[in-house]
């Protein structure tokens, strides 16, 4: 059933014991009323036969709800379920006429009648009430509920990411402040939306250019290497057109492809650590910063580099781990490379419930927009259900603080 129907019925049902209520008191007063107008048609009559007002057998006796034994009532009746329901018989009074006894009866017809006439027409107007208060009633919730459609149409149409448009509340307060609700998670959604928008190009725009990095470093210093390897190769293939072998010349070349293997080796270590950190897959979290940072200190030595790992670290899942790794990672060199500081510090505590990272320097504070780093960065972490804020440091440098709920690898599994 609607819920328009449903208040029509409750109002319906609400009047119709209201009425009901009406009736039982109606037929309470009309039974009260019958016996005291019998009672006073009875003094009457009993006067009036004693005081020589009327013959005994009462052939000019006119009064109201008397009459002689045998004679029919000629007054109107009222139903006879109403007679039934104020339930009230005849009474009968013997009087004394000077040497007869004459008896009379008094009839509550005449006055359940009268009773039913007034009942009658309260009945009407209760009726024309009941009926008016339903027209009203379905009426006023038809019009009350009217603003719902639009709040569907509008959830239906941010379902399927389109905006939900202007809404109206017909002036129910209650629904103007559910409307402004619909309307503020509309433009919540638009704005988020349109992040997203904006960061899944970013996401893109870095991803092409890491792989343009990971290419041109391939290109410019694997394609060297490799071409080198390629010339002593060759060369220890020619050492004995001459009709002998140059010994030391050949060990020279081996020294060379030795080398140059080594330096393979290196880029190709360095170019695997930018696609994913190798030391995850067999060393705890904390040692793995522990590596991070002594690099940092070896390529920066005049900048003090001050680190704090706090709580257990190495039982989050894979993808907080790699997560945590890249934010230090990104937020160090940043600050490395853009701020010029004096100092960098690093704070990591770990709890039961979220890791929480705090890194701050004492350099040139915030400068350019944030780039595609710090994009990556933020998606990393809100993909984890976590937040990334980026403030001012006590000493007017940059401040970059992370909270991310902790997972242990059995629930990230």
């Amino acid at each position: 059933m609607s819920l328009r129907w449903r208040v029509v019925l409750i109002v319906m049902l609400m009047n119709c014991a209201a009425v009901g209520l009406g009736l039982a008191l109606g037929v309470g007063k009309a039974r009260a009323a019958v016996r005291a107008e019998m009672t006073a048609a009875l003094d009457a009559a009993e006067l009036v036969l004693r005081s020589g007002g009327a013959r005994p057998d009462l052939v000019t006796l006119d009064l109201r709800h008397v009459r002689a034994p045998g004679e029919a009532s000629q007054r109107k009746r009222a139903p006879h379920w109403f007679e039934a329901l104020v339930g009230i018989d005849e009474v009968v009074r013997d009087v004394a006429v000077g040497e007869r006894r004459v008896a009379v009866v008094a009839s509550p017809r005449d006055e359940v009648a009268e009773a039913w006439g007034e009942l009658l027409g309260w009945f009407t107007v209760a009726a024309a009430t009941l009926t008016l208060t339903a027209l009203a009633t379905w009426w006023a919730v038809t019009r009350a509920l009217a603003p719902l459609h639009g709040f569907g149409r509008a959830l239906e149409a941010m379902a399927h990411e389109r905006p939900g448009g202007a809404l109206a509340a017909a002036g129910t307060p209650e629904l103007e402040a559910v409307s402004k609700r619909i309307a503020a998670l509309d433009a919540g959604l638009l704005a988020e939306r349109g992040r997203n928008a904006e960061l899944s190009r970013a996401l893109i725009e870095l991803q092409d250019a890491e792989r343009a990095d990971i290419a041109r470093e391939v290109h410019d210093e694997l394609g060297p290497l490799l071409f080198a390897i390629g010339v002593d190769a060759h060369a220890l293939t020619r050492a004995d057109d001459g009709g002998g072998i140059d010994r030391a010349a050949v060990r020279e070349r081996a020294r060379s492809i030795g080398g140059l293997v080594g330096d393979v080796r290196a880029v190709s270590r360095r170019i695997l650590g930018r696609l994913r950190p190798m030391a995850l897959d067999h060393l705890p979290l904390s040692a793995v910063l522990a590596d991070l940072f002594a690099d940092a200190r070896a390529r920066h030595p005049d900048v003090a580099l001050e680190t704090e790992l706090m709580g257990d670290l190495d039982d989050l899942g894979e993808a907080q781990t790699l997560a945590l790794y890249r934010v230090v990672q990104e937020a160090v060199l940043n600050a490395l490379r853009h701020a010029q500081p004096a100092c960098v510090t690093v704070h990591v505590a770990a709890s039961e419930e979220e890791v929480r990272v705090e890194i701050t320097d004492d350099g040139r504070g915030i400068g350019a927009p944030a780039g595609h780093g710090v994009l990556g960065m933020r998606e990393r972490v809100a993909a984890l259900g976590g937040g990334v804020r980026i403030g001012t440091s006590d000493t007017g440098g940059a401040k970059v603080e992370v909270q991310l709920p902790r997972l242990s690898m059995a629930e990230a599994a």
